[in-house]
């Protein structure tokens, strides 16, 4: 064998390897995310007022087995390659800030006699290329009795860098752009 053809060779293989570390690994398979909100934005120790709770509705797209799409994972090149699947209810898990929120600003959660919030969960998403980029939106409304007292829209973002692109970074970005918007939205 020449010199020239174990060279060529080496390259071949070389390239082989390269091409198959370049296209597998941590792009390809769905990540599944436990989204949990477990600590407050701020917190006030004064007694405001109290809450009741109500439906909070899901609008996110689900894939053929029903599990809610909350974002993608994208390879080198940029393609989309898996999805990210929540393991719980997003609207529940917005539902459930909403309410640790209140009750760290000095809001007591009742059962009845109080105003009832309801919400919808228009999106959250996680796209990742490079850095992650999740985005929630969500509508609240504080009904007294058969009055609407209030109705709002709020939106929120957080861009963190990726690192490993694992069901935890995603968890901790989703749970970022959710707190970029409770900061609009939990009365101080």
């Amino acid at each position: 064998m020449s010199l020239t053809d174990l060279l060529r060779k080496t390259a071949f293989v070389a390239g082989l390897a390269l091409s198959a570390s370049l296209n597998s690994g941590c792009a390809f398979g769905n990540r599944h995310v436990d989204l949990k909100y477990d600590a407050c934005v701020t917190s006030v120790q004064s007694q405001r007022g109290e809450f009741s709770v109500g439906e909070f509705k899901n609008e996110l797209e689900t894939d053929k087995k029903g599990r809610q799409i909350i974002g993608c994972v994208r390879n080198g090149y940029g393609w989309k390659t898996a999805k990210v699947l929540a393991n719980n209810d997003a609207a529940e898990w917005l539902r459930g800030a909403i309410e640790k929120e209140l009750e760290c600003n000095g809001y007591r959660k009742v059962e009845s006699g109080a105003p009832v919030i309801n919400g919808k969960l228009n999106r959250l998403y996680t796209d990742l290329y490079m850095n992650y980029n999740s985005e929630i939106s969500f509508s609240i409304g504080l009904n007294d009795g058969n009055n609407t007292v209030f109705v709002d829209s709020f939106y929120g973002n957080a861009t963190p860098l990726a690192w490993f692109a694992t069901s935890g970074e995603y968890e901790r970005s989703s749970k970022e752009a959710l707190q970029s918007a409770l900061r609009k939205t939990i009365p101080r």
